[in-house]
């Protein structure tokens, strides 16, 4: 018995012994940061229940390690929280001081693991990385900090958002944030301006639409409730209409009570209307100054008294012609650019389809006067509603606007091709109008009451600010190597939260006129110009100026189309219960910038007219500017040009080399017309029969060789012609005049003509297929006599040969 008491002692201090083992050599390890076996030592004492808590700690001391594979701050904090709630008993207590650690070195530990975990997040750490952090240790000292850190960034990300949302997330997430109160100000803020805007304008719609999206708006009140009434009465008044002096006093009394809503303003132009009528323009100005004061921060007031009292113009509108106005209607002039056709739309005409068909006709302009016009039958339809926006400055692509979209026909030997939906432009559920083309082909300026645009949505056809044209804006597509680019608005420096229509870019490229009713509008539609301060920005304007009281009246004025030498305006007008065309002398501050008219004809060496494309470049920069095409029927073109620019045009047609001509108007600032016809010689005609082709675009200085850079785009096209045919080979002629010894005049244009030979090598043009040859003043094509005879003289040819 004794010596079974003996064993079972034995047993028991081996056993002891044994548990503190793997306790013992994971902290020797730890101390020899070795924290692989650490760590194994320490897992075996847990899982064996060897002094548990110690090996706790040590584990918590091998996590918090960043020398430890799998460190991990989060894992160790967990541990050394689990230790410090168990040291409370004294067993553990001496378990731990067994290995000399005391509460406090504990509390240190897991104090010590917190920072290492604070100081590892990122500079840039996240809300959610900010918030891990403070929900994984909670408590500790820093996640105070770290509070403060994400209460500061998360307000941050709640300003940029700047919603209902954000606000109110933030502070109902964040309640104790000291930014909280701030959020619920914001909150509040955002709900007033939301119900502040909608009730700006003073429409029933727009309130009726803000109380169907915001159900829960919470702070009605009396200024919500007069808001109502107010709207209410205004649905009752009739502002389509001009008031008539047994209404002003409603119109009146509404407009003191709803000032300075935009309905209220809406109001003050129509009790101006009589005055304006009557062009009683003192009246109206007392009028204006009258009810000014209710409206202190809308400048159109005091633009519409300055328009008023300006001194009066002397400015003649008359019908257009009585061959072309009748007793139908007449409407939606477009003018050709060289003004020598007249397209518009008639209405129960005799000459119609069908007695309230909308067709379209054309009328010449012969003999001082315009022609009786002719329906353009290639475009009308039986029982339909055709009518021009207008016509593209070649005279070649007419666009049209049918059933709420834009289409477009373009001009065949035999009449116009039938119409068809132009690509970009229009939308399914919106509303396309008002479109015109550029000078230069490259741009098509239309409007749109689409979704997105300047101030709130309201849909053509819908009452809406006094009229049924809702809120249309002007919008741009490009044309690009790729088709005509997505639609951009042209921007709020033109476009109102109201009615922008019939804009109309001058083929000056930079003058636009067009029609809005939320500027300074005298009432209704107005015609404003403004200028276009960037050729590569289609959204800077310049402030769009009212073209006058002589133009603009109380009713509405669109449709207005300017002559290309600027000095007309050609527009619809509804009088005497008929709607006709009318023409106006523009005043010289409202005429656009001068221009130049190039026509002509496109012929072939035979003279036979031409189908082909018309391009034109900047030659300072190479730009390609324009891009038309010749009469499919005649062979006649044009193009308009903006004065200032040194240009360079050629005519491009298939098995034709790309002919072309020169126009320096750097110094032009007058409006001009220059004919010029191109003759296109084709390539095989010039292989075949060794043609000389004149180089027109290549530029030298004054008895110098070297190349100025507006002759690369000539050469470039010329480099692209000899790499496609690498069977030819080409002679390079120069020619001078007949000024100076005929010694130096051979060397000078044998210098030149290696100059071109020299650059079409660097294009990759091979040097054996070149050959330069000058001839001096010899073969000359005019009379040395003038200075046009001898600028004609001076000139570089090529001819082309088989290899």
């Amino acid at each position: 018995m004794k010596k079974k008491s003996i064993l079972f002692l034995s047993f028991l201090l081996f056993s002891i012994a044994a548990w503190s083992q793997n306790t013992e050599k994971g902290f020797k390890a730890l101390k020899e940061n070795d924290f692989e076996k650490a760590a194994s030592f320490f897992q075996k004492a847990v899982e064996k229940n060897e002094d548990a808590l110690a090996a706790k700690l040590g584990l918590a001391l091998v996590y918090e390690n960043p020398l430890y594979s799998k460190y991990s701050f989060d894992k160790a904090f967990r541990v050394i929280v689990y230790v410090e709630k168990k040291i409370d008993k004294s067993s553990t207590l001496k378990e731990l001081e067994k290995y000399a650690y005391t509460k406090n070195d504990v509390i240190s530990i897991k104090n010590e693991i917190s920072e290492k975990a604070f100081a590892k997040l990122p500079p840039n750490a996240t809300v959610y990385q900010l918030n891990t952090f403070i929900s994984k240790y909670e408590g500790m000292p820093l996640t105070e900090k770290a509070k403060e850190k994400r209460n500061i960034l998360a307000f941050d990300e709640a300003q940029k958002e700047n919603s209902l949302t954000s606000y109110q997330k933030f502070f109902e997430t964040y309640t104790d944030a000291p930014q909280a109160e701030t959020a619920k100000e914001r909150f509040e803020q955002i709900w007033r301006n939301l119900y502040t805007d909608a009730a700006a304008d003073g429409e029933l719609s727009s309130l009726n639409e803000f109380n169907k999206q915001y159900p829960d708006y919470p702070f009605f009140d009396a200024k919500s409730h007069e808001d109502d009434s107010l709207a209410l009465v205004a649905s009752q008044l009739n502002f389509a209409k001009t008031v008539d002096a047994q209404y002003e006093k409603q119109f009146a009394d509404f407009l003191t009570k709803s000032a300075p809503r935009e309905l209220a303003f809406v109001s003050l132009q129509r009790l101006l209307e009589s005055k304006l009528k009557a062009k009683q323009f003192i009246d109206a100005v007392l009028l204006l100054k009258k009810y000014q004061t209710l409206f202190p921060n809308d400048m159109r007031i005091a633009e519409m008294i300055k328009i008023l009292e300006a001194p009066d113009k002397t400015v003649q509108v008359s019908k257009i012609g009585n061959k072309i106005n009748t007793v139908g209607w007449e409407y939606a002039p477009s003018l050709t650019a060289d003004m020598k056709k007249l397209y518009f739309c008639g209405r129960n005409r005799d000459s119609n389809t069908v007695a309230d068909n909308e067709d379209i006709f054309v009328s010449e302009f012969e003999n001082n006067e315009w022609q009786i016009p002719s329906p353009v039958h290639s475009l009308n339809t039986v029982g339909g509603h055709e009518a021009p926006l207008s016509i593209s400055a070649d005279g070649n692509t007419m666009l049209l606007y049918s059933n709420s979209d834009i289409y477009f026909s373009q001009k065949q030997t035999e009449g116009w091709s039938r119409k068809q939906k132009f690509p970009s432009v229009n939308e399914n559920i919106s509303w396309e109008a008002d479109a015109m083309l550029s000078a230069d082909g490259n741009a098509i300026l239309f409007i749109s009451d689409r979704q997105g645009n300047i101030g709130k949505y309201h849909p053509f056809s819908n009452d809406f600010h006094g009229s049924s044209n809702g809120n249309t804006d002007i919008y741009v597509s490009l044309r690009t190597e790729n088709g005509w680019s997505e639609p951009k608005n042209i921007g709020a420096g033109i476009n109102t939260p109201f009615s922008e229509r019939s804009p109309f870019l001058h083929p000056d490229m930079k003058t636009l006129y067009f029609s809005s009713e939320g500027h300074a509008s005298l009432g209704r539609l107005d015609v404003f110009k403004s200028t276009r301060l960037s050729d590569t920005s289609w959204t800077q304007w310049s402030e769009p100026v009212n073209l006058g009281k002589e133009i603009n009246g109380p009713l509405d004025e669109y449709d207005y189309e300017i002559s290309t030498d600027g000095n007309i305006a050609v527009f619809t007008a509804y009088k005497n219960f008929n709607v006709d065309i009318y023409s106006v002398f523009l005043p010289a501050e409202m005429k656009p910038s001068s221009v130049t008219t190039v026509s002509g004809h496109i012929i072939d060496q035979n003279g036979k007219q031409l189908d082909a494309g018309v391009k034109w470049e900047n030659l300072a920069n190479a730009e390609l500017i324009g891009n038309l095409r010749s009469n499919p029927a005649d062979g006649t073109y044009i193009i308009v040009l903006p004065n200032g620019k040194n240009y360079g045009f050629f005519a491009e047609k298939q098995g034709y080399y790309p002919v072309a001509g020169n126009l320096d108007l750097k110094n032009i600032n007058i409006n001009q017309n220059t004919q010029k016809d191109i003759v296109l010689v084709s390539t095989e005609e010039i292989i075949s029969k060794n043609v000389s082709v004149t180089m027109n675009n290549l530029f030298f200085e004054y008895n110098k060789f070297d190349l100025q850079a507006e002759s690369f785009s000539e050469l470039n096209r010329f480099a692209d012609f000899l790499k496609s045919q690498p069977n030819l080979k080409a002679e390079i002629s120069g020619y001078t005049d007949n000024k100076g010894s005929a010694d130096y005049n051979l060397e000078l244009s044998r210098k030149r003509a290696e100059s071109v030979k020299d650059y079409l090598v660097k294009l990759g043009c091979g040097q054996q297929k070149l050959t330069a040859v000058g001839f001096g003043m010899k073969k000359p094509l005019a009379s040395n006599d003038t200075e046009e005879g001898r600028a004609k003289n001076r000139r570089v040819e090529f001819k082309i040969s088989a290899d």
